[in-house]
Formats: C-alpha cells, sequence, structure tokens
C-alpha cells in the first residue's frame, strides 16, 4: 500500500494466500512437528498482515468465481470477476497421435502421481508427463518398468506447443484450483481435458463437451474409467467445442 493516498489502487487477486486460508491443514499435514509449531503461530500474523493490505485497495477484482467465493469467506470482501486471458494463438492442433498428455507443475497440490498410477494400470494406453517440480523423483520412480508412461520433464515452449497440439487429450486434476487455465490452453489446441469437479475448473471445463469431469474425492479407477471413455474417436468429436469454449477467455474479452 506504499503509494499515494489519492492514487486510486486496483487489486487483480490470482487468491489470497494459500497457506494462510483454505489450504492451511494441508500445508500442516506435510509438516514434521517442530515445523507446524511455528507455522501455527506464524499463521494469525500472515492472515493480519494480508487483511491489512487487502483492506487499503480501492477495487478488487478476481480471476475465477472460485476465488472470489474465498475472498468473500475469509477477507469479507467483495470483488468484480476478470478471468485471465488464454493466448489462443498460442496452442493449437496439429494432428492426433496415440498419448494422452500431463503438463502441470509436477507438485503434491497438482497430483500428477494420481495421474501415473491410473496410466500404470492402463499399459495398452500411452501417457506423457511434461513439466517438472518437487515431485518429480516420485512419478520417475512410480513410472519405473511401465513403458507406456515417459516422463520427460522440463520442455521448450516449442516442444510443448507440438506435445499438445498432438495429443489425444490431457488430465489435469489440482487440489481446488484457483482458476485453471492448463484446460483451456489444451481447449485452444482442440484437445479436451480430463478434470477434477472442483475448484476453478468447473468454470473451465464443459462436462462431455470440452473434457471429462471425475469427481471431487476421486478414486484412480475414476481416472482409468474417464480415460477409457474419452477415446480417440470421442476426443476428435470434441474438437470444435474445445476451440469454441477456448475464444471466450481470449485476450481481447480480458481488454474489454
Amino acid at each position: 500500500h506504499n503509494v499515494r493516498s489519492d492514487v486510486k489502487k486496483i487489486f487483480y487477486c490470482h487468491t489470497p494466500v494459500r497457506h494462510a486460508f483454505d489450504l492451511k491443514d494441508y500445508y500442516l499435514s506435510q509438516m514434521p512437528r517442530w515445523k507446524k509449531i511455528i507455522f501455527q503461530i506464524a499463521i494469525p500474523i500472515s492472515r493480519r498482515v494480508y487483511k491489512y493490505g487487502f483492506d487499503q485497495m480501492d477495487t478488487v477484482v478476481a480471476n475465477s468465481r472460485n476465488v472470489q467465493e474465498r475472498i468473500k469467506k475469509y477477507l469479507n470482501c467483495d470483488s468484480k470477476l476478470v478471468y485471465l486471458p488464454i493466448q489462443t494463438g498460442k496452442f493449437k492442433w496439429f494432428d492426433q497421435e496415440n498419448y494422452y498428455l500431463s503438463f502441470a507443475r509436477v507438485d503434491k497440490l497438482k497430483r500428477v502421481d494420481d495421474i501415473v498410477r491410473a496410466f500404470m494400470r492402463m499399459p495398452d494406453k500411452k501417457l506423457k508427463v511434461v513439466s517438472s517440480g518437487d515431485d518429480i523423483e516420485n512419478i520417475k520412480k512410480l513410472a519405473t518398468d511401465h513403458d507406456n508412461i515417459e516422463i520427460i520433464g522440463w520442455a521448450s515452449d516449442e516442444e510443448l506447443e507440438k506435445l499438445v497440439g498432438n495429443c489425444i487429450a490431457t488430465l489435469y486434476i489440482p487440489i481446488d484450483e484457483d482458476f485453471g487455465m492448463t484446460p483451456l490452453e489444451s481447449s485452444s489446441a482442440g484437445k479436451p481435458c480430463i478434470g477434477v469437479f472442483d475448484g476453478g475448473l468447473k468454470e473451465t471445463i464443459i462436462d462431455r463437451m470440452t473434457g471429462k469431469f471425475i469427481p471431487e474425492k476421486y478414486s484412480i479407477d475414476d481416472i482409468v474409467r474417464a480415460v477409457e471413455w474419452l477415446t480417440p474417436e470421442q476426443a476428435l468429436k470434441m474438437r470444435t467445442d474445445c476451440e469454441e469454449q477456448a475464444e471466450g477467455f481470449n485476450k481481447e474479452k480480458f481488454i474489454e
């Protein structure tokens, strides 16, 4: 808030800090006991400092209805909704090759390990995992001896565009995602996305039109069934709907 008092302050909020609010219990569950004690002392301070800064704003803008609800719940503040823009020209349809794709950041919150576990049960279906993160060594171990699963790691923008543009479909199953650009980037390439019915994904995926939902409290079998439903033939039928959905979040609409 270190600006002149006569300057209008607008905050575009992608989410209230998650470790202090909606994911507090999740982060606590990942910590050793000594860290939990420090974390629990720090949380009330973090919340107060954040709320103070929030209250200095003249206007708060949220990037999804999901984030709007968090802002209201945790900070008792109303906000305007402006969806994030998707670079609809970045990803495009190339072809359909014989693999499914995960390109989420590889950390526990994104649950890429569960996607890998699902494909361990489907040796006839191929999965490519592109990206990296804190959980990369774990998923590499899981994928060992499973020739249908390829862990690529980081890729250049050009390589990623080709991987998205040539896949059958993508998978994205994070915990209560703020907004969820990944399904829309997938859609812009005409590729449907298997997603979890949770958080911002409920705003970016249209079930059976631009993707396939699995339940919020899913099992690995739910992922398997979704992949078996989303065949190459089914994915091709969804291409036009996917591309139209992505256009609803284009840069021009964001600027307007």
